[in-house]
């Protein structure tokens, strides 16, 4: 006996769940009017974009940047302590910055206000456009400053300037050229406004070592001042040392030669007290070799004195004393005739430092001065191997671009919309599913009243 059959059978899981490429374009297919709407919305509303916004030229020059050159002189090096770095500035942080010189605000600010730019004149968004194009009745933002607006078209200036290292074509790496682009809507203005900001570029590195050089160089002009007044204090002292040294041996000369005529004449020696007391302190080379003559001499006499009398008699006093002033005199000026040489050598290295500190600051003013006589654009690292022409047909490379991918933006949207909609929607709505999905036989349809 057969077994029952059930009433409704249920199909196979894997023949009721399947879904194949022609369902899914079935199922796009039912939803073409959602499709095609989104089509046409977005790439009419794209292409309405493009045709409000004005054609883009678009202006182009190179840049050779010297990176195995310092940016700046160093023109502080061989003064004082100041050292050079011994460790190179990397390429890449070299061409880094200057990029980020290119693109500073001061310079596009500078030539916006040479060239007079307008907001009509550079690339804006559609919707700014059609903003402009309206009436002032309708427009809802406040009334903008001067400042505002200069600052707006300063910003719109920079957003079309793009720089980039070029791309070498035989190693995976870039050169130290700089390519510089600049897009704008008016023709005549793309390659002028480019040309001024490479212009002021390349002036900002050497009007900025300008001003450093200048400013060296009153630093190092009031040093070379300072110095100059301190030889000169130096070279003053100097010369009072040696006058002094000079007048003390003459001095001395004179007073040892009469000591030795009044110890002759004066019977005991009774005059040299006066004389040594009238006698400056300290003598030169030839007074010392006078007094230590006469010392010896002075020795020998109270020798010979002390064999013929006692040595309580007045002339052996007279002669001891007159002994014992000379060696007290004598070792005075033998210390004042060292203190006088050690001050003398002391000065005298001082000005041999203060020479050498002369000559180097004297030496590197020459070098910033000549720098300065230059043209610093030609002693700059920058230097533009290919200037910006004006462009003679416009960039549609991105309009074309544009234009495409609004219609595909719009299709895909139209596609994922109706993906949803199928996906969500579980009615069944042809005899077809009904088989596919519950696996039985459709007894009939209720057709579709119009009323």
């Amino acid at each position: 006996m057969s077994e029952p059959q059930p009433l409704f059978p249920i199909a196979d899981e894997d023949d009721a769940f399947g879904l194949t490429t022609r369902d899914l374009l079935s199922q796009w297919f039912k939803h073409w009017p959602t499709v095609a709407i989104c089509l046409l919305v977005v790439g009419g509303l794209t292409w309405g974009a493009l045709a409000l916004q004005p054609s883009i030229y678009e202006a182009t020059a190179k840049v050779w940047v010297q990176t195995e050159q310092q940016g700046t002189p160093s023109f502080l090096s061989g003064i004082a302590a100041y050292r050079e770095s011994q460790v190179p500035e990397p390429v890449n942080r070299k061409i880094e910055t200057e990029i980020q010189l290119l693109l500073s605000r001061s310079n596009a600010e500078a030539v916006v206000a040479r060239l007079h730019i307008t907001k009509a004149q550079l690339v804006q968004s559609p919707i700014a456009y059609l903003l402009d194009d309206l009436p002032s009745w309708l427009r809802f933002d406040k009334p903008k400053s001067a400042k505002q607006v200069n600052d707006e078209i300063v910003e719109l200036f920079m957003k079309g300037i793009t720089v980039e290292p070029t791309r070498s074509k035989t190693a995976d790496t870039t050169s130290n050229v700089l390519e510089t682009h600049f897009a704008c809507a008016d023709k005549a203005l793309a390659a002028k406004a480019l040309a001024a900001l490479l212009q002021e570029y390349i002036q900002f590195g050497a009007q900025h070592n300008r001003e450093l050089g200048e400013t060296t160089y009153r630093l190092v002009d009031s040093k070379i001042r300072e110095e100059t007044s301190e030889l000169n204090d130096l070279d003053d002292q100097i010369l009072a040392l040696t006058v002094e040294q000079a007048s003390r041996a003459e001095v001395t000369s004179n007073t040892q030669a009469a000591m030795t005529r009044m110890a002759h004449s004066t019977p005991g020696g009774t005059g040299l007290d006066a004389t040594l007391s009238s006698s400056r302190s300290g003598t030169g080379a030839s007074g010392l070799g006078m007094l230590k003559s006469e010392t010896i001499e002075m020795q020998a006499r109270l020798e010979e004195a002390q064999q013929l009398y006692t040595d309580q008699s007045p002339n052996v006093r007279h002669l001891a004393q007159q002994l014992a002033a000379l060696r007290e005199r004598l070792n005075a000026g033998v210390r004042a005739s060292a203190a006088l040489d050690a001050r003398l050598e002391r000065l005298e290295r001082q000005r041999a430092l203060a020479v050498e500190r002369y000559t180097g600051l004297r030496q590197k003013l020459d070098q910033i001065q000549l720098y300065l006589q230059l043209n610093p654009v030609e002693s700059d690292s920058r230097l533009i191997t290919e200037t910006p022409l004006q462009p003679y047909k416009p960039n549609i490379k991105t309009t074309v671009l544009v234009g495409l991918l609004g219609p595909m933006a719009g299709l895909l949207l139209g596609l994922m919309i109706a993906g949803l909609r199928e996906y969500f929607d579980h009615r069944l709505q042809n005899p077809q599913e009904v088989q596919r999905f519950l696996g039985l036989d459709t007894l009939g349809i209720v057709p579709k009243v119009s009323l």
